[in-house]
């Protein structure tokens, strides 16, 4: 009955405008799609390397664990991620696997990043924010193909039987996409189908899966059918996705990879209807189901996995040259099967955001919202303050506080900790964080802009999860022991610099440098915090002649982390493996190339052309220099 009540609200005047926010947002990043393709992005996934103030994990170079400016641990993986507004659920448990969503490169028109807990697109997000906006389709009929192979420098091949062999790396196959799309004069419709099929190669996956399951291939196929029109004095868009996915996907809880088949569906709109020059009722009502099941094993038959989520907001707002104001109401429904068991859980918000224009100088904005969920209330709260000092000096500080619930925090729902997740003392345990940041920036004839950040997070009531890993030698397979702590408290610090510099038309560089310390916290909550790098060192540059032909690169270091829970892994392993993870450097070139009057677009990709061999995680694979070769077709206006 709520269901049908709230489908009827938001069906009559509805939620949600995108970039509802964007003159408020604080710790904003935007990367377009010429800065993903300049880069050699492949993967969707590999967005997570654009972003410097992000650290970031990873097992096999697929999936990452994040964690969004010192905003979390990795074990709390609860990024916001939308397309075109839209909130896409990925449940891909401990790691974030973008490439479940049904995109590819080619069909994005820019990514926004926000690093701030805040409110965005109707949703208080604590731990970050991605949002894939998609491109609007020229005029007519147009199509486009895309390809991507890769492969590690180190493949065994002819050398597979002499010392110099060295072991493939994980998902480096290919990728295959078609898009087919058709504009009108007020609507577009877009069409989308991608495939995948690789195999798992490194040994440091393979000597665990070997023991559950035979089949060492990974396959997705994905599609998705978006449709954008105007009508009824507005602007409203459809979303199809459905992602099918054969993996292995790590759960922590046991230490290493179950064979999964996940199944995602996804179904929304999301719009806007003009009432007047000054007031806009937008909508947002979405339903999708995320299925988790066991492929191949007989070790996890048992296992299976449904959460169906239905989520429906509606919001008004108001806004003048002075003022924006906006009021929202949303509803959330979350079924979940787990063993045979079924449980329901409801979420009710409220929320408001003003943007207060005090004069060409000063802009204020204050975001909060209170949700209702398990019984339990919840607040959350930013206050945002701009100054424009000069033309060319500006001043931003804000403050956030906020709650989550340990059910909300992890994705902890394997098996072996199902009864610790359905204890309400457990589930309901209410974590607090309160965030401060402090930016400058200067910017000289839009040639050179400087960007000093401070950040300070004080995490306090959290209930972690604490993890002893054993390793056996004989089948190298690692049994997992845990428990979980209350009252984890932690104090973090850190700063950064950003220094982008146009150099010319065909030259720009960009430098970045950041610095984290915790200096007061509990014990655990201490130790794992070790697992993100102290210091941090980016620089890229990029070489664009004509707009034909371009050349990037980029130097990466990283400074060296510690992962407690596999504190005995190095004399288990006889020091093969290590609970550390060494400082590294690495080095990215990419160049890229149009053909064919742009109808062709050529990218060749060297990942760590210094081939040192790195490890992003104590159990991950390992990474030396890998290539990858990618093809675009694009055919524009074909029929107008």
């Amino acid at each position: 009955m709520i269901r049908l009540i709230s489908i009827l609200l938001i069906i009559s005047s509805q939620l949600f405008s995108q970039n509802i926010y964007t003159n408020s947002d604080i710790s904003k990043t935007i990367i377009t799609n010429n800065d993903l393709k300049n880069s050699g992005v492949i993967n969707i996934s590999d967005v997570f390397n654009l972003l410097n103030n992000w650290n970031n994990s990873t097992i096999n170079g697929y999936s990452f664990a994040v964690s969004p400016n010192n905003l979390s641990l990795y074990q709390n993986q609860n990024v916001l991620i939308l397309i075109d507004g839209q909130k896409v659920d990925l449940g891909e448990q401990d790691f974030i696997n973008l490439n479940l969503i049904p995109l590819t490169i080619d069909q994005i028109d820019t990514v926004e990043i926000i690093s701030f807990p805040q409110l965005n697109n109707g949703e208080y997000a604590q731990n970050g924010v991605i949002n894939f906006i998609t491109k609007k389709p020229t005029k007519g009929l147009s199509f486009n193909l895309f390809n991507s192979v890769g492969n590690e420098v180190g493949d065994p091949g002819p050398y597979v039987f002499t010392q110099e062999r060295s072991p493939n790396v994980d998902k480096l196959g290919y990728l295959l996409s078609f898009n087919l799309n058709t504009s009108g004069e007020n609507w577009y419709l877009r069409s989308f189908i991608k495939t995948e099929e690789n195999y798992l190669t490194d040994p440091a996956i393979i000597d665990r899966i070997n023991s559950i399951s035979s089949d060492n291939k990974s396959r997705m196929l994905a599609a998705s059918v978006i449709l954008n029109f105007n009508a009824l004095s507005g602007n409203h868009n459809f979303l199809f996705g459905y992602t099918e996915n054969d993996d292995f996907v790590f759960y922590r809880q046991i230490g290493g990879e179950a064979p999964t088949n996940n199944i995602l569906k996804h179904i929304g709109i999301n719009g806007t209807f003009n009432l007047s020059q000054n007031i806009d009722l937008n909508y947002f009502v979405k339903n999708s189901n995320n299925e988790i099941k066991n492929r191949t094993s007989a070790i996890y038959s048992e296992f299976f996995e449904s959460t169906e989520l239905f989520l429906s907001r509606l919001e008004s707002k108001y806004k003048n040259k002075n003022i924006s104001l906006l009021f929202g109401l949303s509803y959330e429904n979350q079924e979940i099967s787990l063993l045979g068991n079924n449980n329901e859980f409801n979420m009710i918000t409220l929320y408001t955001s003003l943007n207060y224009f005090f004069s060409q100088r000063f802009n204020y904005a204050i975001d909060f919202s209170t949700t209702k969920q398990n019984g339990e209330t919840l607040f959350n709260g930013t206050l945002k303050n701009f100054w424009r000092i000069t033309t060319n000096n500006n001043l931003t500080f804000a403050f956030s506080y906020s709650q989550n619930l340990f059910i909300n925090n992890t994705y902890s729902l394997f098996p072996d900790n199902y009864r610790a997740f359905m204890d309400s003392t457990i589930s309901d345990a209410k974590s607090n964080l309160f965030s401060s940041v402090l930016l400058y920036s200067y910017n000289l004839n839009k040639r050179l802009k400087i960007n000093l950040s401070g950040d300070y997070r004080h995490f306090f009531n959290y209930t972690l999860e604490d993890y002893n890993y054993q390793f056996y030698t004989l089948d190298r397979n690692i049994e997992s022991n845990y428990n979980l702590k209350n009252n984890e408290f932690l104090k973090v610090a850190s700063g950064s610099v950003e220094i982008e510099h146009i150099i010319s038309e065909v030259v720009k560089h960009n430098l970045y440098y950041s610095y984290q310390t915790n200096f007061e916290g509990s014990s655990l909550f201490s130790e794992l915090w070790k697992s993100l790098p102290t210091h941090k060192f980016v620089y890229s540059i990029n070489f664009n002649f004509n707009n034909s032909f371009g050349i990037w690169a980029k130097y990466y270091y990283q400074s060296e982390t510690s992962w407690s829970q596999y504190r005995y892994l190095d004399f288990q392993s006889t020091n093969e493996s290590s609970s550390k993870s060494k400082a590294y450097s690495t080095i990215d070139l990419s160049a890229q190339k149009w053909f064919w009057q742009k109808r062709v677009w050529l990218n060749l990709v060297f990942k760590d052309i210094l081939n040192n061999r790195k490890y992003f995680h104590p159990i991950g694979a390992g990474f030396d220099m890998r290539f990858y070769l990618q093809f675009h077709l694009y055919f524009h206006s074909i029929l107008i």
